[in-house]
């Protein structure tokens, strides 16, 4: 028999704002032959496994496999009418690629979860070697505008950081042009980003190789 913790999102911590961030980013909500669900897409098996974990769900992890140097993809779809109604409470919407909000719900204290989450689930962290030594460099894309600009307040509202947004790709949609946006950051506000997102209250809500090239980065800057 299936299970899962129906009622994990009606209390919040760093666990669930985390797997909220995921979803907003590369989760969604549907219906299915009548019945509602939560899905969540990664390529990255640890985060799915977190995810489940947390949420003290069995459903089943699946896996795609692809040729040539494809990676894998895992997914999990969850069934329960009770998760899909909070997650629309807090402001989830089906097909929201274009229309997502940042959330305005979150506890102050929880908005460093979150935004980890959505990095973890569709941002990068990197660290790379310039003239006077290593730097860092966050990213974050989302087809979202208003998304965008709600993640790039909350930022600086918690950290004083004022990040880039920038205008990525335009891609059609429906014989419609449509934008992507790029949040970034580089080098000492990258490194207050991270700070923020990497506190020591997160408990194992994080992906390990975004935190390893952060904890790498501080390793090579002592």
């Amino acid at each position: 028999m299936r299970y899962v913790n129906e009622h994990f999102f009606d209390n919040w911590s760093p666990h669930a704002a985390w797997c909220l961030g995921l979803i907003f980013t590369d989760g969604c909500i549907g219906h299915s032959n009548g019945r509602k669900y939560i899905n969540l897409v990664n390529t990255d098996r640890e985060m799915l496994s977190k995810f489940t974990k947390f949420l003290d769900s069995n459903y089943t992890i699946s896996k795609q496999t692809f040729a040539g140097n494809r990676k894998d993809v895992f997914s999990v779809k969850i069934y329960n009418d009770k998760l899909y109604d909070r997650l629309v409470e807090l402001g989830l919407t089906e097909r929201k690629s274009l229309t997502l909000c940042f959330p305005s719900c979150i506890p102050d204290n929880y908005v460093s979860d979150f935004i980890r989450g959505c990095w973890d689930g569709d941002g990068g962290i990197y660290q790379y070697e310039g003239n006077r030594g290593y730097y860092l460099m966050c990213k974050l894309t989302t087809c979202s505008e208003r998304f965008a600009i709600g993640t790039v307040d909350a930022i600086y509202s918690n950290t004083g950081v004022d990040v880039s947004l920038e205008v990525e790709d335009m891609f059609q949609l429906n014989d419609t042009i449509k934008k992507s946006f790029r949040i970034r950051c580089v080098s000492k506000k990258a490194e207050l980003l991270c700070k923020m997102m990497y506190h020591n209250n997160m408990g194992e809500a994080f992906l390990s190789r975004k935190r390893d090239v952060w904890i790498a980065h501080t390793k090579r800057n002592i």
